[in-house]
């Protein structure tokens, strides 16, 4: 399992990756680019709520200790 920190950084990059294509949908109108964006935001979501789920899990286990 990752640890919490190497979560968090893993969805910081996955946002700077993603970034490129949300500008070029923005401003180009490329609609291939929308498509990776989605794709990309999909993937950032899951990790949010694996995280998110991690980081619940965590408090869980520290109160009951």
């Amino acid at each position: 399992m990752k640890s919490i920190k190497d979560q968090y950084e893993e969805i910081k990059v996955a946002i700077s990756q993603i970034e490129p294509d949300i500008q070029k949908f923005i401003h180009k109108g490329m609609s291939q680019s929308a498509l990776r964006s989605r794709n990309g935001l999909r993937d950032i979501r899951n990790k949010i709520e694996k995280l998110r789920n991690d980081i619940q899990e965590q408090r869980k286990s520290e109160k009951n200790d």
